[in-house]
């Protein structure tokens, strides 16, 4: 993404679609092996293209749309855990 204008643009309109994905990593217990717990990463999903967190956070943060970005992706990754 390039300025700030053009991702602000694309946070709200990634917003207003639910555009916003969740990723499941595992966390590992390196003794055991065991898995012991998930953590959920956020992408941005436009057309094709998925869009990395290191390219809005800092936006998202800044302008306080990482509340509503949050949200989204709890519902979802809440969702589809108990799926």
């Amino acid at each position: 993404m390039s300025n700030k204008k053009s991702i602000l643009n694309r946070l709200y309109a990634g917003i207003e679609r639910n555009a916003f994905e969740p990723y499941f990593q595992p966390i590992i217990d390196c003794h055991s092996g065991k898995t012991v717990g998930v953590e959920v990463l956020v992408r941005l999903k436009e057309s094709e293209n998925i869009i990395s967190p290191d390219e809005f956070i800092k936006t998202a943060e800044t302008s306080g749309l990482i509340i509503p970005i949050t949200e989204l992706i709890l519902g979802k990754a809440i969702r589809l855990l108990h799926t």
